[in-house]
């Protein structure tokens, strides 16, 4: 099996890889190359830049500025995204807490393909005792992304 090589110089990995970057535990870079890719609109660079910026890794802790392009990047359908939006939302962190939000971010990312939100999903109701008819009022109010989506942050 042939292996993937990673282009080095004497600084790191090749400028723009924010990928290499994360992995080498240069985080600082990982935001500066991610954040061009994030502003051009890729969603999974936008998760990338999201999670450095709601650990504090190479940028300054921010869980509203890891709301905001989690939101971007959820708003485009991408799973991993709303799933972390759902997490801020679960929590209160950066975005008001907000369970029925929660359920309605993890149900559009079950629908999106995430694995792991159809454990959230059940978790939901026993934890945040959402009733069957609360999250059958969520699903139904927020049936499209695109409803959810215009609720904004």
């Amino acid at each position: 099996m042939v292996g993937a090589i990673l282009a080095w110089t004497r600084h790191g990995p090749a400028a723009g890889d924010y990928r290499a970057a994360m992995a080498a535990g240069r985080y600082d870079r990982a935001a500066e190359w991610a954040r061009a890719d994030a502003e051009a609109g890729d969603p999974a660079a936008q998760t990338v830049l999201g999670n450095l910026h709601y650990l504090g890794l190479g940028v300054p802790a921010n869980a509203r500025r890891a709301a905001e392009l989690y939101h971007a990047a959820a708003s485009r359908g991408h799973a991993p995204a709303q799933m972390n939006l759902g997490h801020l939302y679960g929590q209160g962190l950066g975005v008001p807490h907000d369970a029925l939000r929660a359920f309605g971010w993890y149900h559009h990312a079950d629908i999106a393909g995430s694995p792991v939100a159809e454990y959230y999903l059940a978790q939901i109701g026993t934890e945040w005792t959402l009733s069957p008819l609360q999250r059958a009022t969520a699903v139904e109010t927020w049936r499209r992304l695109d409803d959810l989506v215009a609720e904004g942050l």
